[in-house]
């Protein structure tokens, strides 16, 4: 089963984006910190979903709220999802699913 969840920033201006297909969770951020690692992990919780992803060089954790309405901050845009990203060597980013 293929299934595809688009995640981005809080605010566009904070320049990042996860977008995890299939087996694959892609992460770039306007710093040119991109890569694209296979899902190691993808577990439903009674609020979401945790996904991860890790490498010899980069590890992501995903932490997807669901049901909790989120604004970008720029527009007049809502997403159905909050969304906590760690990621290595880049710290943690907050931002908006769905």
């Amino acid at each position: 089963m293929t299934r595809t969840i688009l995640l981005s920033s809080l605010a566009m201006l904070a320049g990042w984006a996860v977008e995890i297909t299939g087996e694959d969770i892609a992460f770039s951020n306007q710093e040119g910190n991109d890569f694209t690692l296979g899902i190691h992990q993808m577990k439903k919780t009674d609020t979401g979903w945790v996904i991860k992803g890790f490498s010899d060089r980069h590890n992501i954790n995903i932490y997807v709220t669901s049901g909790e309405q989120c604004s970008d901050g720029m527009s007049d845009r809502s997403y159905a999802d909050t969304v906590k990203v760690e990621v290595s060597d880049t710290g943690t980013l907050n931002g908006c699913g769905g």
